[in-house]
């Protein structure tokens, strides 16, 4: 059974810590990045280093143009499902209000004939009277 403790928030960041020092990951600190500097200035030269430097600048902001690129297409094609979703909605709106329509068009009768005509058969005003 495993310890109360390990199972808390506090327990994953123990356990995270202990993993991280198992495998070897962590910060770089202030040394390692000055070693890491003194064995590229041996191995490519006072000459190479700034060209390195521009290489490695540009691949990055490549990098992230490329990113923020895929990002922004993603967002894109989600909003594209959205509006999709949201017309196809519509759509099925708009027949369902089509076929009520049609069915109270149906259900009522339409006269062929023009309003006036019909005033005229069925209205009695007085004037067609015969005494």
């Amino acid at each position: 059974m495993t310890p109360l403790w390990l199972g808390s928030s506090l327990g994953a960041v123990f356990r995270h810590e202990v993993y991280k020092e198992l495998i070897g990951i962590g910060s770089i600190g202030g040394g390692e990045v000055m070693l890491i500097l003194v064995v590229a200035l041996l191995l490519f030269g006072p000459r190479k280093i700034p060209e390195i430097g521009r290489t490695l600048g540009k691949t990055m902001a490549e990098f992230r143009k490329a990113t923020r690129d895929f990002k922004l297409n993603l967002e894109r094609e989600v909003d594209m499902e959205d509006i999709g979703k949201a017309g196809s909605e519509i759509r099925k709106a708009r027949d369902e209000m089509r076929s009520v329509a049609r069915d109270a068009m149906n259900l009522s009768p339409v006269s062929s004939d023009p309003p006036e005509a019909s005033r005229d058969q069925g209205s009695d005003d007085g004037n067609d009277r015969k005494d």
